[in-house]
């Protein structure tokens, strides 16, 4: 065993393809008032740090290649590299944020836990969105209803008004 060995073994093809197989065959969409798939030919407005969040992949990732994670922002630019796509990737709410979700046809939210508040020795006894998060969704939402939520956590979280509003889930 030698660390090169190591590197060829996890980053390799069969082990990379297996886990993109684990990821599409495990993501669990909730709800779809017909916002999915997105429209091409719409505005489309992406909020939320965790969209360009480089370490999504959790605390116990141990030997994950930061550099090789594809982040929602980056797949969103790759899938609808044609299409009119806004960023705006921090939690913190802005008017500039806020006008540019007024003015989209989806505005696509990234809530949810990042690497520092799920996993080992982070337990909660509120499992719902963070303060930040829900003021996040309340703002958008409150400019624009056609919002579809990306969620991102490592454990169950309870968001009953987020899903009953969101558009998908």
């Amino acid at each position: 065993a030698s660390v090169e060995g190591e590197k060829e073994v996890l980053m390799c093809r069969e082990h990379l393809e297996l886990s993109r197989r684990a990821a599409e065959e495990t993501t669990v969409l909730l709800k779809n008032d017909g916002a999915l798939p997105l429209d091409t030919n719409k505005k489309i407005v992406v909020v939320g740090a965790l969209a360009d969040d480089k370490l999504i992949t959790g605390s116990w990732a141990l030997f994950v290649d930061k550099d090789k994670t594809v982040t929602l922002k980056q797949a969103i630019s790759e899938l609808y590299g044609d299409a009119d796509v806004s960023f705006f990737t921090c939690d913190e709410i802005s008017g500039e944020m806020l006008e540019a979700a007024k003015n989209a046809d989806t505005v696509i939210l990234a809530l949810g836990e990042n690497h520092t508040t799920t996993g080992e020795s982070l337990s909660i006894s509120d499992i719902t969105l963070c303060k930040a998060h829900k003021d996040l969704f309340d703002a958008v939402y409150g400019v624009n209803t056609n919002v579809v939520t990306v969620l991102f956590g490592g454990r169950p979280l309870a968001l009953p008004e987020v899903a009953q509003k969101t558009n998908a889930l």
